[in-house]
């Protein structure tokens, strides 16, 4: 799944400059998301993404995941439900005051 979200962010960051919410959904099991340091690079070609909700994904750590995250400029709203790290360690409320940075609107964690 790695080389296809790469994919994916390759392909259509430019094409989809009218983005406005992401809907990543791991499903049955956790969906494994590490992003390499060139996709990170052209995340923030999303200009106007603003929304991500993320279900049953799993990041590698949990600074992997807020670098991920904070590469969206205009990023206001995130959802994240059961999502983990690959040490197994799953995202708290607690773990939303580390991203204060962010200036979001809203950040729900479940």
């Amino acid at each position: 799944m790695v080389s296809e979200f790469s994919a994916f962010v390759a392909t259509y960051c430019s094409r989809l400059p009218w983005l406005e919410n992401w809907y990543i959904d791991g499903e049955q099991r956790p969906l494994t998301l590490q992003v390499r340091s060139k996709t990170r690079l052209a995340l923030p070609l999303f200009p106007r993404l603003d929304h991500i909700n993320l279900f049953n994904v799993c990041f590698s750590t949990f600074s992997d995941f807020a670098r991920i995250i904070g590469s969206f400029p205009r990023l206001r709203d995130l959802r994240i439900f059961q999502v983990s790290t690959q040490r197994g360690r799953v995202l708290e409320p607690k773990d939303a005051r580390r991203l204060d940075a962010l200036r979001l609107n809203r950040i729900s964690v479940r």
